[in-house]
């Protein structure tokens, strides 16, 4: 402590005492006084601070949570949550803080819009966000990543932009509710599972410039009627129809040269199918369960052991 009056530096034993060097009486009980007024100033800043963020939270809890992504950031309900973009512009996976999560949870994200000028979205990007029902993909996006909207049960409303060239794997892994999705003209690359479990999905049209329908990217979309497979696919992968059990009818391109193990099995609504002439390798069971087919094989396939990938008991015939 010093003094008041001439600054000189006070030894602490007494509470009461005249400064040694100008004679000046200190009173150190006004300095306890200073230090009470400080806690309670800070006891009542702390109770505002409390009560502001329990009053959001309330707001926030009430509401239906809208997450957009704008200006390189994440707004929730319009306010600045947290930034998700490197400075690649690349959309990582985004974490809400643990305050705001512990009240109101990712899951209860309904829309998501990314902002024009991202050109990516990454592995994992929107994964298991179970009651996301809308997301805006701007027209820059090229990219969609792995997983990127894996889990998302109640998506309904993806709209693909033109320039996009490649969906990675599991990308719309289980999105159990899309019925419709219109892939883009340039696209060249489906990842596995991409679209597996799609339960709602109803048809699908691939782009040309698709050289393999990877394994798995449709397997159990079980409402799925009917797919346009065009010219420049040469490989359907294993299991890449697996359990589309309402598939009636399906025309395989003359490019085909390999059917994967199980690329048709279980479809047991399929009515016809013709294999190409082209095609040199049918994998294990790929056509078992199709109970109600009717499959046209080529010529040179009487060579081969059809009971291999077809049911003993199924229709077949050479062409």
């Amino acid at each position: 402590m010093f003094c008041p009056k001439c600054g000189y530096e006070l030894e602490n034993d007494t509470e009461r005492k005249f400064c040694p060097q100008c004679g000046a009486e200190v009173d150190r009980r006004s300095k306890t006084k200073i230090i009470d007024k400080k806690a309670k100033t800070i006891m009542f800043l702390r109770r505002i601070v409390i009560g502001y963020i329990a009053l959001n939270l309330m707001f926030y809890i009430w509401i239906r949570p809208i997450l957009i992504i704008k200006n390189n950031e994440v707004q929730f309900s319009h306010r600045k949550i947290i930034d998700v973009m490197d400075e690649n512009f690349m959309i990582a996976k985004f974490v809400l803080p643990a305050l705001v999560l512990e009240n109101i949870g990712e899951n209860k994200v309904k829309e998501i819009i990314i902002p024009e000028g991202i050109t990516k979205i990454a592995d994992n990007g929107f994964s298991d966000l179970t009651n996301l029902e809308k997301v805006v993909i701007p027209s820059s996006v090229a990219e969609i990543g792995n997983d990127a909207f894996y889990m998302c049960e109640n998506l309904m409303n993806v709209e693909l932009p033109p320039d996009i060239t490649e969906i990675g794997s599991s990308a719309f892994y289980k999105c159990k509710n899309i019925m419709d999705i219109e892939l883009p003209s340039g696209l060249t690359e489906i990842g596995g599972n991409a679209f597996s479990y799609c339960i709602s999905l109803t048809n699908i049209e691939l782009p040309f410039g698709i050289i393999k329908i990877r394994e798995s990217t449709f397997s159990d979309c079980t409402s799925l009627r009917s797919i346009e497979i065009p010219s420049s696919v040469t490989e359907i992968g294993n299991n890449a129809f697996y359990n589309c059990e309402n598939i009636i009818d399906i025309e395989l391109p003359s490019s085909l040269t390999k059917i994967g193990s199980n690329a048709f099995s279980n479809c047991t609504s399929l009515t016809s199918i013709m294999i190409p002439s082209n095609v040199t390798e049918i994998g294990e069971g790929a056509f078992y369960g199709c109970i109600n087919a009717e499959i046209k094989l080529p010529g040179y396939m009487q060579e081969w052991e059809v009971s291999d990938f077809i049911d003993e008991e199924a229709k077949y015939s050479f062409y």
